[in-house]
């Protein structure tokens, strides 16, 4: 996701984050192939994002919810990492027979090669009904949230709250005078 949102919008500045070197590597070697000098990838984990990152004007986040152990957590953390007024776009899949075939093939690859050097699918990994899903989205102190359905997704554009326009005009403009966008794509 990093590197299409940097290759449409050349004026923000993207980061991509993961905590598997393997993934950023290759992502890396395919921006560079691309010649994107408003995109990087950064090793990190989102369970202590915040300890890792500065803090950023919007997240971007798809599928992430479903493969973490600890959402409230995640949830808490990507809150923390927002500048005031920043962004958070959360996509999500619904129950579904695309989404829970891709889910138990995976359950059953972490059993068959697990072994300590392999990060490995979390136990409660599943998807979220559309109650737990609110319920994670409100349970941080936004000052605004939209949750809709969208197909076989269920999205949520929260909003932390506070003044944050003169922040993130300051913080996140770049060579052009255009406000830049930090984004971070979890996968």
């Amino acid at each position: 996701y990093a590197r299409r949102l940097a290759q449409r919008y050349p004026s923000l500045r993207v980061m991509g984050v993961d905590r598997s070197s393997r993934l950023l590597a290759w992502a890396q070697s395919r921006v560079s192939s691309d010649g994107l000098t408003n995109c990087r990838f950064q090793h990190g984990d989102v369970e202590c994002i915040s300890t890792c990152i500065e803090p950023v004007d919007a997240v971007i986040s798809s599928r992430l919810l479903l493969v973490v152990g600890n959402r409230n957590h995640v949830i808490a953390e990507i809150f923390q990492v927002l500048k005031p007024g920043g962004r958070l776009f959360l996509v999500e899949p619904t129950a579904n027979l695309k989404t829970q075939m891709p889910l138990s093939a995976m359950r059953l690859v972490t059993r068959l090669i697990h072994s300590a050097h392999r990060e490995t699918l979390p136990k409660d990994a599943k998807i979220l009904s559309s109650q737990e899903f609110e319920d994670l989205v409100r349970s941080q102190a936004w000052s605004k949230v939209s949750i809709q359905m969208q197909g076989d997704y269920q999205c949520a554009v929260c909003e932390k709250s506070g003044d944050g326009v003169s922040d993130r005009e300051d913080a996140a403009t770049c060579a052009h005078g255009r406000p830049a966008l930090a984004s971070r794509s979890f996968a």
